[in-house]
């Protein structure tokens, strides 16, 4: 692995635990998007190719191979800057010969790559890729696209329901900010994709409801956004709570408060930008 590579600056756990986290993470996301595994009208052809950059545990592509309106003749590449996570021994990857996933930085992509995919798929880096970094990253994206071809990616923005929550939105910020990590990338990217030269720029925004008051499609976005803020809080903490809270028994409390907050303050939600 590359030294750039191993410094990257995803806040994020790379264990099992993580792999049950992204599943859960995954499930809500493609319920919130209406199980759309594609948002631009493609249809793909013998000889094509789709690019998932920050693939993780590869769980979009997967799906994509088992997908119906992709035959098997179009080639399927997952990336990511860290191999732990990749689904090597699932049935779906073992079976096929067009499914690959390798070690890569959607910062500095194969120069053999370039003019290749007919879609590259990439969702929630805000909180891997450096403010400087984002345009470097579109530009690879763009650089390594078909003539005609598509982006499509996927970023949270704000956290609403109370005061709790917006406590913890101050301390998530001022942690990414620490990173040099960008928390409003969603909001950016429309102007950033056009000022990397892409055309036809669309965005949809959809709103994750959060809590048990939203019944099962809540209570699931609760548990992983949950989980991810405890997650948040261990890099808060090694951050020396940044000057924000006390330390670990204040943030904990905090955490409690912000679940509970989600649970009984129905509209709460977290926004989603494809």
């Amino acid at each position: 692995m590359s030294s750039e590579q191993s410094d990257h600056q995803y806040l994020l756990r790379i264990d099992e635990a993580e792999r049950g986290r992204l599943s859960l993470q995954y499930s809500v996301l493609q319920r919130t998007c209406g199980n759309r595994l594609f948002f631009p009208s493609i249809n793909f052809g013998a000889g094509d190719r789709i690019l998932d950059s920050g693939t993780g545990s590869g769980m979009w592509l997967l799906d994509v191979a088992s997908d119906a309106a992709v035959p098997e003749s179009v080639f399927l590449q997952g990336i990511d800057v860290d191999n732990r996570l990749f689904p090597l021994n699932d049935q779906r990857v073992a079976s096929r010969a067009n499914v690959d996933f390798r070690v890569e930085s959607v910062l500095h992509l194969p120069e053999e790559w370039a003019s290749t995919f007919a879609l590259v798929n990439q969702r929630l880096l805000g909180v891997a890729l450096k403010g400087p970094e984002w345009p470097r990253a579109l530009s690879e994206i763009h650089r390594v696209l078909t003539p005609g071809g598509w982006v499509q990616l996927g970023e949270l923005s704000e956290w609403k329901a109370g005061p709790a929550t917006a406590r913890f939105r101050v301390l998530f910020e001022t942690l990414l900010k620490s990173k040099g990590l960008v928390l409003d990338c969603a909001d950016r990217l429309p102007s950033m994709l056009r000022e990397t030269g892409f055309v036809d720029v669309h965005e949809e925004v959809k709103s994750l409801p959060l809590g048990a008051w939203a019944g099962q499609d809540g209570l699931d976005a609760r548990d992983v956004w949950i989980k991810t803020a405890w997650v948040f809080k261990g890099a808060l903490m090694k951050a020396g709570g940044l000057g924000l809270v006390g330390g670990e028994e204040e943030a904990d409390q905090l955490l409690r408060e912000m679940e509970k907050e989600w649970d009984h303050t129905p509209g709460a939600f977290i926004k989603y930008h494809i």
